[in-house]
């Protein structure tokens, strides 16, 4: 048999041949299936592959229909980007369950197949073959995904489709002495009752190779199922054996590869944003949009649902802020009250220079533009120009109205309606002198709390 050889971790391709004599076979199925009189080659060939998700093995799949020449392709974990299956051919047909992990793929477009089921973790077709309809079904389990629920969904398939021919090829990833492992484990013992209690016969042979093995690790996790009228029709079930030391040899080239292909990306993309930030000749012109393209800018305000949507933009965002900050209810209680300690010492020129030296770069400022690089820049230069505000507003025991101003920058929640306003998600942009000061009165008040 020719070799095929997949990157690791690996998951050999299975090949089921299925041999039908010529007789007539009428569908007894309560599902719907449209006859064809057009019928498929007496053996009908079927790999089972689980892909791992990587575009290396998806990428010799081709390859493998060419020297297999199999009738169809029972995956598991395809490759998967921007939410669709990539790497496959656009001449075959390709049926997949919701969560994409589990697809069948039909290489020959004579096959003439009917969709019965797409479920989370399965998906099921009918084929018409020399005597009568085939059901095929691929479904995969995640060792760390309930068992029971993909158990079900095959189920409630071959449940509906009692007496008739099917074919099951799933990753399950359970451990039992039946199909190579040397241990049992729950999820193991879990699918022999479920074989035993839909009459199901297992295919695989006893001896044969492991299905799945990394340099560390092999596994027999990929099963092969079928009904009872398949049982004396099947004709040979075989799992092709790679060459472990091209794959090894390949996994270690594309890795280095990759990592170079990424340490390259990353630094164009660092460098190609500080040329397109030192152009700007605006404070918020395209560069600042750039940063911030999600935020809910001016010209983006919506008039509210149950609002008046006369007026011009400033109507419209105090009607934003109205809802988002009510007005709180008058009190009369005096906003000042008389210390029961001692003051405060000032603060040192170190405490400012450690909260400023630990600022984030990278923050937006507040409105006056000043953001925390600036504010470094500042405090390096003239270290006692913020120790004095600073101490003079401890003196007063006041916090600056001027700090108390923020820039409201709204994010509207994905999938929400935008004529709502607890659709969208306030950002505070406040001034980062205020952030600092906001800093050194908080490790003032932990200190005391934890003295206490």
């Amino acid at each position: 048999m020719t070799q095929v050889t997949n990157p690791d971790p690996i998951r050999t391709p299975h090949r089921t041949s299925q041999q039908f004599p010529h007789n007539n076979f009428t569908s007894h199925s309560d599902l719907a299936f449209n006859f064809n009189q057009i019928t498929s080659q007496p053996n009908l060939e079927i790999i089972q592959i689980n892909l791992g998700k990587t575009k290396a093995a998806t990428d010799i799949l081709e390859e493998t229909a060419d020297v297999y020449q199999p009738d169809f392709f029972l995956v598991q974990k395809p490759h998967v980007s921007k939410e669709r299956i990539q790497g496959i051919p656009k001449s075959w047909n390709v049926q997949s369950s919701t969560s994409m992990k589990a697809t069948i793929f039909t290489p020959k477009t004579s096959h003439k197949t009917t969709l019965l089921a797409i479920k989370s973790n399965t998906v099921a077709i009918k084929v018409q073959s020399a005597t009568g309809p085939i059901t095929l079904i691929s479904s995969y389990s995640s060792p760390y995904s309930n068992l029971g629920e993909t158990l079900q969904e095959i189920t409630d398939i071959i449940t509906s489709l009692r007496g008739e021919k099917i074919i099951i090829c799933a990753d399950l990833n359970g451990h039992h002495n039946l199909w190579g492992y040397k241990n049992k484990n729950t999820r193991g013992e879990t699918i022999l009752d479920f074989i035993l209690a839909n009459s199901l016969f297992l295919i695989n042979k006893s001896g044969a190779p492991p299905t799945f093995h990394t340099p560390r690790a092999e596994g027999w996790p990929d099963l092969t199922l079928c009904t009872q009228e398949l049982i004396n029709t099947v004709d040979s079930w075989d799992v092709t054996k790679g060459k472990p030391n091209e794959r090894l040899q390949r996994k270690l080239i594309y890795k280095k590869e990759r990592s170079k292909y990424i340490s390259t990306i990353r630094r164009d993309k660092v460098s190609g944003w500080k040329n397109f930030c030192t152009k700007a000749s605006n404070t918020y012109g395209k560069q600042y949009k750039a940063a911030f393209r999600k935020s809910i800018t001016p010209s983006q305000l919506v008039a509210l649902e149950n609002e008046d949507p006369k007026g011009g933009q400033l109507a419209a965002a105090n009607n934003i802020l109205r809802q988002l900050y009510p007005d709180p209810p008058a009190n009369n209680t005096p906003t000042t009250l008389q210390p029961a300690t001692d003051n405060d010492p000032p603060f040192t020129e170190s405490e400012v220079s450690d909260i400023i030296r630990h600022l984030p770069k990278g923050k937006a400022p507040g409105y006056d533009g000043i953001d925390n690089i600036v504010v470094q820049q500042i405090n390096k230069k003239f270290p006692s120009l913020l120790l004095s505000l600073f101490n003079r507003c401890l003196t007063l025991g006041l916090y600056p109205d001027p700090f108390k101003i923020g820039n409201i920058v709204l994010f509207l929640k994905p999938g929400k309606i935008y004529n709502e306003v607890s659709s969208y998600r306030p950002i505070a942009l406040l001034p980062s002198i205020a952030k600092v000061l906001e800093k050194l009165m908080t490790r003032r008040l932990v200190y005391h709390l934890e003295r206490s």
